[in-house]
């Protein structure tokens, strides 16, 4: 086989590979002096379409947490001395939280925000927890997650140490 042979096949590796380049959106990483926040284009497991959120929409969230924590981990209505634990923890670490952002529309077309909040320790030593695809099953605190409403601007749906 010469060198002009494989350049056909060549070419055609390269379209393929730039044609996925642009086709592909990869996820946002910030890193703050506080935490790492990641924006993905797409939940793995939610079905609705997808929407990555842009900066403007992460930052409402995070001036939202900021001012309202206390009403929305009250979303659950769980008042168990577990869960009250578990909500006093997460106020005290907050600021510790590195935070995941997926986006969809929702079956009657609202934009939902889906924030999930992972403490360094649930995160642990690497980057795994960077995937969209990682999940975390046990914890306690270390790791819970908020659906926002942008359509009707409420949080309404809080999960502490459970996936969707």
């Amino acid at each position: 086989m010469n060198i002009k042979s494989c350049i056909p096949i060549l070419l055609v590796i390269l379209l393929v590979i730039t044609a996925c380049k642009h086709t592909a959106v990869a996820q946002k990483e910030i890193q703050s002096d506080k935490h790492i926040t990641i924006i993905y284009p797409k939940h793995p497991f939610e079905t609705g379409k997808p929407f990555m959120p842009d900066s403007d929409q992460v930052q409402l969230i995070e001036k939202l947490v900021e001012v309202n924590l206390n009403g929305i981990l009250a979303t659950d209505g769980d008042t168990s001395s577990h869960a009250l634990d578990n909500k006093k923890n997460i106020k005290d670490n907050i600021d510790q939280y590195h935070r995941r952002y997926f986006g969809w529309v929702n079956a009657v077309g609202e934009k939902i925000m889906l924030v999930e909040f992972i403490h360094p320790i649930g995160a642990g030593n690497n980057d795994s927890w960077k995937s969209a695809n990682w999940s975390m099953d046990g914890g306690a605190y270390l790791f819970w997650s908020v659906e926002y409403n942008l359509n009707k601007h409420s949080f309404d749906k809080l999960w502490i140490n459970a996936d969707m």
